[in-house]
């Protein structure tokens, strides 16, 4: 079906959601009435929407290259993260709150058709400013020395058995076992090993795991940011990057995931603070 007339009337969602991604291209003249309509990832490439009413409808990552939208009601629309290009057109639409993310406008000529005062009306996102507002600045600044506070304890275990094993004489009969081994019960204990049995701290190893994943994360997002920061300032235009899928999981779980890395952080001081000191 090269091209589909569904002026007037109601569309069954899932049918016209399973005719739009039959299709790689076509040509699609759509007069309807789709408010509330859930048209995340359909292809509408080519797309003619005049007058279309479309309030409320979540069209995020959705293809609207050299779509027309001239006309409709947008509304409330959730347009990120969709893929336009400079034939996309939104004249005299409608987009008071419309949801927009910086780079889909930044992809059509002239912002399809939207004046300054249009696009004043609706809720445009920048996702690298996002990611800036909590990895660039003053904040890069606060997870570097994050990482290097986890890092610290190992870094001085290595070196500190490093020197043992280097400069200090041992009876031949004593027992040894590699940095590899020693590093590895130092994170499953918390402790430096010692010659005998030893044993898991279960509670050590839950809270080594949490503490390794969530900085990793971290140096992960960190890098990204930087890149795409770069890149902004090198190419003056925004990047086409969107915090959606993989990125949009690894944000939020640092975000919230910082709730249980301070509470490791005050176990870890409570647990310093427990030393016993000598008094003269």
């Amino acid at each position: 079906m090269e091209e589909a007339d569904l002026s007037g009337g109601y569309v069954v969602l899932s049918s016209f959601r399973e005719r739009l991604a039959a299709r790689n291209r076509g040509t699609f003249t759509v007069l309807a009435r789709l408010e509330r309509a859930t048209l995340d990832g359909a292809i509408l490439r080519d797309a003619k929407c005049r007058k279309a009413r479309l309030r409320y409808a979540n069209l995020r990552g959705t293809i609207i290259e050299s779509a027309s939208f001239n006309e409709c009601d947008l509304r409330e629309c959730d347009f990120r993260g969709a893929r336009a290009n400079s034939a996309t057109s939104l004249n005299l639409s409608r987009v008071n709150g419309t949801r927009f993310n910086k780079f889909t406008l930044a992809s059509m000529r002239d912002f399809g058709g939207l004046t300054q005062g249009e696009l004043g009306t609706a809720n445009i996102e920048d996702d690298v400013a996002t990611l800036r507002a909590s990895y660039s600045g003053f904040w890069q600044w606060i997870h570097m020395i994050a990482l290097i506070l986890f890092l610290c304890p190992y870094v001085a275990f290595v070196v500190e058995q490093w020197i043992k094993a280097h400069f200090m004489q041992v009876l031949p009969y004593r027992e040894s076992i590699t940095l590899w081994d020693a590093v590895v019960r130092y994170a499953l204990t918390g402790e430096s090993p010692v010659a005998g049995p030893w044993k898991v701290n279960w509670g050590q190893v839950g809270m080594f795991s949490y503490l390794l994943v969530y900085n990793v994360l971290r140096v992960v997002v960190l890098m990204r940011t930087k890149t795409l920061e770069l890149r902004e300032q090198v190419m003056g235009f925004p990047q086409p990057f969107h915090l959606r899928g993989g990125w949009s999981v690894a944000y939020h779980a640092l975000k919230w995931g910082v709730i249980g890395n301070v509470c490791i952080v005050l176990v870890h001081t409570f647990h310093f603070l427990q030393q016993r000191v000598f008094l003269f």
